[in-house]
């Protein structure tokens, strides 16, 4: 930074002055009311949209979900036990069109069972009776031929009774279709539902009546779901309730009744808002579904949403046909994907009208809906219960020994190898947080573009409009990517441009030219970051009162200044000036410091203003001990010049003080006042006194004794201050803290004003003679132990009042 004339920088201040004047009635042209509130109105508009959510923007956010889930579906984990059996066209050419004989889904379940299925769950109703029952066909024949003489056969079972008999041997789940035909019936319960908070049914989806099964078959069963699929069926299926309920009665939906089923899960703990321990969280929606030990995070009315694993042929591993099952003798792997499953039965054949649209696929099997589901749940359990074993095996490794404790290592090791490949999001929802979040942005965006464009500041709006845009698409797709999040990007993305799109014309930019011209007149007598952060709060720096905090106050001067100048001549004066604050201003700067201001040969300085620094205190000191080798240089460049060398005094201390704008509306200087600013003035002139080339105070020598090495001075009462202040100064960086000779140097220092203190003379004296015999690169004791040598002849002829602390008054600055 260079010097500049005073005058100069008052004819700027004038200038300025009189642009002031001249600015402050234009001001009220160049904020444009009409922009500000047309944006306030734009903002108000798409707040009103999202609160709406009309279909065609609810559409577009869908949409956006539909495009993430197949950029990234969902990671499949090969151990999730469940898999699908197919009533597939194959099937059908196989055992005959559809509905089969009761028997053959006896059978069905029985080979199930048999090959270890843990659960079977129907997507199928069974509501009528079996036609091709032996009574049945009887009646049908009497019932086109009275005549016809039929004798059934007595040992004949009914095939609903059979199809019941291997229900009640088999953990099956049957399928119950919810309605709203008040006619209708209402649908057994198998499930237990209990909650914990308040009563979510008036959460929950509510139906009227239901489809149900034969009571020969409900009553045989060992749950009952129900597997319709939200009023979504004729769109894209994105979530599905997994509680809905007729009048008070709660049904399970068939993936979860399965679960339950197939893990012995006794009941079903539904968790509301206001038993979850979220703040804010009341009792008006559910948080969780507990299921045995899955813990299932919902929708506040008990959905889930689904994430595809991929399309039909993506998971056709996790699928076999109900052909191969009935098959006179059943293929080895089918049979090795059957057992441990939970099982659920459907149909992909088109004819059977039970195909859906996914985010995949157009038309999909509804059954696999249902199956995407419980590999979800129970795919997430995995993963906790993975992390629960490992560090379970963690804590038990310390107690085993030998072979088990190898044994266990390689277990954790290979835990944490599925940890690690399984670790991305199972479920996706839309967070409680999420619409909230999305009003903020808008109404924050709104303000900042309607406030921009009020401005003139047209094309900074735009600006900012594409990067928020651009921010709005990447925040919706990286909550999506790495914590499961549904953020839709609309609303947000329309908040960032509709201000900025319906003000562009109206508003174009006006006024930059006027603020860049007043940046650039304080540019001239402020330095950057002094503009930047009174740009950032004006109100604070612009008005009397500042700011309040801890500095670090340096003050720097040239020994024999005059002296030296006395006999140069103006400009080389100047010239000699300029040649040694210019390497020392460039030291503080790049130690963040802030130039308060040059006095003649004298630099002010302070750290920690305009901007933060946790390390205010260790920079100003390292600048102080930087000035060691600058002056090195400045030397060396003044031989040339013909100047004679110099030699410096440093003072630094750090306090409490007022820092900001001072001094008339005519002439501001960024500064600051306080008991600090006063020490560390004092610090610096009484270098002199000790011999010493810089002194710091002990506030500066407590926070920076741990990279510096320190030599205590004296305890000082500087002149116009009665508290006595230790005194300290620096003798080199943290690399010296461990060297001989600076700690032999040390410990005699401290040893002599111990004994000082004690007025133990001759101890003293014998201290600092020995002090006197150490010396190092940047610190020589001569001056120090001549002051305390002198000190001490004189109180052995004059002995200090009894009540002495060994405290110096300072008589000088």
């Amino acid at each position: 930074m260079k010097w500049r004339n005073p005058y100069r920088l008052w004819r700027v201040w004038r200038r300025l002055r009189r642009k002031t004047r001249k600015m402050t009635h234009r001001r009220r042209t160049d904020f444009r009311w009409a922009p500000f509130v047309y944006g306030l109105i734009a903002t108000a508009m798409i707040l009103g949209l999202q609160v709406w959510n009309p279909t065609g923007l609810r559409a577009i956010n869908e949409a956006a979900f539909d495009q993430y889930q197949r950029l990234k579906p969902r990671q499949v984990d090969p151990s999730a036990p469940v898999l699908v059996v197919d009533i597939d066209v194959r099937s059908l050419q196989a055992l005959g069109q559809w509905p089969w004989p009761r028997t053959e889904m006896a059978e069905l379940t029985r080979r199930l069972t048999q090959l270890g299925a843990i659960s079977i769950a129907y997507d199928v109703v069974f509501a009528e009776p079996d036609r091709t029952s032996p009574a049945r066909v009887v009646e049908s024949w009497r019932k086109y031929d009275p005549n016809a003489e039929a004798r059934l056969d007595q040992t004949l079972r009914d095939h609903d009774a059979v199809f019941g008999a291997a229900i009640a041997e088999s953990p099956v789940v049957l399928g119950v279709v919810l309605n709203n035909d008040p006619s209708g019936s209402r649908p057994p319960t198998r499930a237990g539902i209990s909650w914990s908070g308040s009563d979510p049914r008036p959460a929950i989806p509510a139906f009227a009546s239901a489809n149900v099964n034969l009571p020969i078959l409900s009553h045989s069963a060992s749950g009952v779901g129900n597997f319709s699929l939200g009023s979504e069926r004729a769109d894209v299926i994105r979530r599905v309730p997994l509680l809905t309920r007729v009048e008070e009665q709660i049904v399970p939906t068939l993936a979860l009744e399965a679960i339950r089923v197939g893990f012995q899960a006794g009941s079903i703990l539904v968790k509301s808002n206001d038993a979850s321990g979220e703040l804010g969280a009341t009792g008006a929606g559910i948080a969780s579904m507990r299921v045995g030990p899955m813990e299932i995070p919902v929708e506040a009315d008990g959905g889930l949403y689904v994430y595809y694993s991929g399309n039909s042929v993506e998971r056709k591993e996790r699928v076999v046909s109900a052909a191969d099952i009935l098959a006179d003798e059943i293929p080895e792997e089918v049979a090795a994907k059957v057992a441990g499953k939970v099982i659920f039965i459907g149909t992909s054949a088109p004819g059977l009208l039970d195909l859906v649209a996914t985010p995949f696929e157009p038309a999909a099997a509804g059954v696999n809906v249902h199956a995407e589901l419980a590999e979800q749940i129970i795919s997430e359990f995995f993963r906790t219960d993975r992390i629960a074993w490992r560090d379970e095996l963690a804590e038990a490794l310390q107690q085993l020994t030998g072979e088990e404790a190898e044994a266990a290592r390689a277990k954790i090791a290979e835990l944490d190898a599925e940890i690690e490949r399984f670790s991305e999001p199972v479920f996706i929802s839309q967070p409680d947080w999420g619409t909230g979040a999305e009003r903020l942005f808008i109404l924050l965006m709104g303000a900042i573009a309607s406030l921009l464009l009020a401005y003139n500041r047209t094309a900074l709006a735009g600006v900012a409009a594409a990067v928020g845009a651009v921010g709005v698409v990447s925040a919706s797709w990286f909550a999506f990517d790495l914590s499961g999040f549904l953020l839709g990007p609309v609303y947000p993305a329309l908040g960032v441009f509709l201000p900025w799109g319906t003000l562009t014309v109206y508003n174009y930019v006006r006024a930059d030219r006027d603020k860049r011209a007043v940046k650039n007149q304080f540019a001239h007598f402020m330095s950057p970051d002094v503009i930047d952060e009174i740009a950032e709060d004006p109100e604070r720096y612009l008005t009397p009162g500042g700011d309040q905090r801890d500095l670090s106050i340096m003050f720097c001067d040239v020994r024999k200044f005059s002296t030296i100048t006395e006999k140069m001549t103006p400009q080389e004066t100047i010239l000699f000036i300029n040649e040694f604050l210019t390497p020392l201003t460039d030291v503080i700067i790049r130690n963040s410091g802030t130039i308060d201001k040059y006095m003649g040969d004298a630099i002010m300085a302070f750290w920690n203003a305009p901007r933060k620094s946790p390390l205010h205190m260790e920079q100003a000191t390292l600048a102080l001990f930087q000035f060691k080798n600058a002056l090195v240089e400045i030397n060396r460049r003044f031989v040339t010049l013909g100047f004679p060398e110099i030699d410096i005094g440093v003072g630094v201390n750090t306090g409490p003080c007022a820092v900001g704008a001072m001094g008339s509306k005519m002439r501001l200087d960024y500064s600051c006042i306080g008991d600090a600013v006063n020490l560390a003035s004092r610090l610096e002139g009484i270098t002199k006194q000790y011999g010493l080339w810089n002194c710091i105070g002990n506030n500066t020598a407590k926070g920076v004794s741990h990279a510096f090495a320190l030599i205590e001075i004296d305890a000082v009462a500087v002149k116009g201050r009665s508290r006595p202040e230790t005194i300290w100064t620096v003798a080199g960086e943290a690399d010296m803290l461990g060297d001989p000779t600076y700690l032999a140097l040390r410990d005699a220092v401290a040893e002599g004003m111990a004994a000082y203190k004690a007025q133990d003379w001759d101890r003293a004296e014998a201290a600092y003679r020995r002090a006197a015999t150490y010396e190092l690169d940047a610190y020589s004791p001569a001056g120090l132990v001549e002051v305390f040598l002198e000190r001490i002849a004189e109180y052995r002829q004059n002995p200090p009042p009894a009540d002495w602390d060994g405290v110096y008054v300072a008589t000088a600055k």
